[in-house]
């Protein structure tokens, strides 16, 4: 959920259809609670193409990160970027290593438009490193940084915010291969 300068609230997340897929879910209501737009992403493979995280952009436009199907047992890395009014301005899908899920939970918008993509990125099927990648404003790659947990077990970033002069702060989890035990993980990253 994020929240507009002019009050409005977006949500995102996914809604399924009617083959038991699920499809993007993006809605704004004004600031009484009243819907002004819904839209739907589906992508062409069939599968589950997820919201799980959204930020408002200093222009007003909304980027929603998220996963969307490979294959019928592969998630990919995808981040849209929509106009105030619901318009897809643009969408990109990142994905690792064939056969491995790869996610985004999360995004922020820096102070200039820049777009930070936050979740995991699979080396194997029972490995997943924290992954994060900056985007322009138009979709063009910046860079994209890894951070590999100590053992060889499921890591990931959950949250990311921008601080006002561009650094970036990221927490989410690194694992110590032992059960699901894991610890609890933040960093600071400058903004190049």
């Amino acid at each position: 959920v994020a929240v507009t300068e002019g009050d409005e609230i977006v949500v995102s997340g996914f809604m399924s259809n009617a083959g038991f897929n699920r499809d993007v879910w993006l809605r704004k209501y004004d600031a009484g609670g009243g819907e002004l737009w819904t839209e739907l992403w589906d992508s062409t493979n069939s599968g589950d193409d997820v919201g799980w995280g959204l930020t408002i952009t200093p222009d007003g436009s909304i980027a929603v990160a998220g996963m969307t199907p490979v294959l019928a047992d592969n998630q990919d890395v995808w981040l849209s970027l929509w106009d105030p009014d619901g318009m897809l301005i643009w969408w990109k899908q990142f994905g690792g290593q064939a056969y491995v899920d790869d996610r985004g939970l999360a995004v922020t918008a820096d102070p200039n438009g820049d777009l930070v993509v936050a979740g995991f990125r699979g080396a194997t099927p029972a490995d997943t490193d924290i992954w994060m990648r900056k985007y322009d404003g138009g979709g063009n790659v910046l860079w994209s940084q890894v951070v590999v947990g100590s053992a060889a077990d499921r890591d990931q970033a959950n949250a990311i915010a921008s601080e006002a002069d561009g650094n970036l702060v990221v927490t989410g989890e690194i694992r110590n291969g032992v059960g699901n035990d894991g610890d609890i993980w933040i960093g600071r990253f400058g903004p190049g």
